[in-house]
């Protein structure tokens, strides 16, 4: 009688827990069977990004917590970055200044995509509850989404190596993301001056060099900046180019490469140059706030880039850029595309198009605008358009896990940005 009193004790345990693990499992995770081993979740909001994989979270009644993202590790950005941790990467001087790099665009993402954020904490019963520092050890869900797969799935992070209920699917994603040298991954063939891109070759077409933007109404020297992209397939050496407004105001550039791909931001004050940042080292603004052309020159004197704006142009100051498209969805309105401002001024994108390669079409609907510095998320299903969020409209999903390309064109037909993966 005492054995079978026990073995009913036990049956209504497991029911209690399968019961609650079914609960959980509702949120969305990149395999349907890994929510099988998810203990429990927490909604909490994210109070400050400390870096690209850890949070400071606030819970629900005021106390507060750190959370170290469970199953990814992204650069460091606070100390030294370690090459040997991220497969292919040189331990060289130019693949720890690329691994810096990326752990600094890494925890830019996290900062635009959790700071002040309503989350989900989802925690692995496969995984210890908390790590060797004290911190939490969980999934980030925000709008749906596995913000630790998305970090690997963009190439952000590698996978970190340790038992967890979802490590499949992110070492799958980790291995798209290299073979697509996605952010991290570019540095497995990192130039010498540190940044991602191509097999290092110097030269490359000067011409497939552009000036983005000018951010003339700065409230700082340094804010104060041009940035130029080399929108090119191979880096361009820089040497001895120059930038320059129409007063004469002008930056030489010394023994500079911009990788393939890659942007540089020329200040107007003083600091240390790197392979990110370059100084002009003026004492006061140069930039006209009502207008301005800036010109980009070889040590020959060829124009090979130029913009102007503002009174002198009619062009707008905005620079719409795809930025990713998440494919690899677990449903339809996690399927989505990230387009941001990175221009200097606004951007109406009324009448706008955005498309994928068999011809799935979006138009933005009229008064759409996007300030400077903000991102919209096209979705692929439907929903209640807002300043964040747009949708398609679409019943099934429309881009390829396997390749696409997303294009973004204006009103007029012109293609303003082009995304391949």
């Amino acid at each position: 009688m005492v054995r079978q009193k026990l073995l009913t004790a036990v049956m209504v345990v497991a029911l209690v827990a399968t019961a609650t693990t079914g609960s959980v499992g509702a949120l969305t995770n990149p395999t349907a069977g890994a929510t099988q081993s998810i203990s429990d979740s927490t909604t909490v909001t994210v109070t400050n990004v400390v870096d690209g994989d850890t949070v400071d979270i606030e819970y629900q009644n005021g106390s507060t917590d750190t959370v170290r993202l469970l199953g990814v590790d992204t650069p460091e950005t606070y100390g030294s970055v370690s090459p040997g941790e991220f497969e292919g990467v040189p331990d060289t001087q130019a693949g720890r200044e690329c691994l810096q790099a990326a752990g600094e665009n890494a925890s830019s993402y996290a900062t635009d995509q959790l700071s002040g954020e309503t989350v989900t904490l989802q925690f692995d019963g496969q995984a210890d509850r908390r790590g060797d520092y004290g911190r939490l050890l969980a999934y980030v869900h925000v709008d749906g989404s596995n913000f630790n797969y998305d970090l690997v799935d963009l190439g952000h992070a590698r996978v970190y190596d340790s038992t967890f209920s979802q490590s499949d699917s992110f070492y799958s994603a980790e291995s798209t993301a290299q073979a697509a040298e996605r952010n991290v991954w570019d540095c497995r063939t990192p130039n010498d001056d540190g940044s991602s891109g191509d097999d290092g070759s110097s030269g490359g077409d000067a011409n497939a060099l552009t000036i983005d933007w000018v951010n003339a109404e700065a409230d700082s020297l340094n804010d104060e900046r041009v940035k130029i992209t080399n929108t090119g397939s191979s880096s361009v050496d820089l040497d001895g180019f120059t930038l320059a407004d129409e007063a004469g105001h002008s930056h030489t550039f010394d023994g500079f490469t911009l990788g393939a791909g890659d942007s540089v931001y020329v200040h107007t004050g003083s600091g240390t140059d790197d392979a990110d940042d370059r100084y002009m080292g003026y004492g006061t603004e140069i930039w006209n706030d009502d207008g301005d052309t800036a010109t980009v020159t070889t040590t020959d004197g060829t124009v090979v880039a130029e913009r102007q704006y503002g009174e002198s142009s009619d062009e707008s100051t905005g620079e719409a850029t795809i930025e990713w498209v998440n494919a690899e969805a677990d449903s339809l309105n996690d399927e989505r595309v990230k387009i941001t401002n990175t221009g200097s001024g606004s951007l109406d994108l009324s009448g706008w198009t955005l498309s994928d390669a068999a011809g799935h079409e979006f138009t933005f609907p009229d008064g759409f605008t996007l300030q400077s510095g903000d991102s919209v998320y096209v979705h692929t299903g439907s929903g209640s358009n807002d300043a964040d969020d747009l949708y398609m409209g679409y019943g099934t999903e429309i881009w390829n896990d396997g390749g696409d390309t997303a294009t973004l064109e204006t009103a007029s037909g012109t293609t303003a940005d082009q995304l391949s993966y």
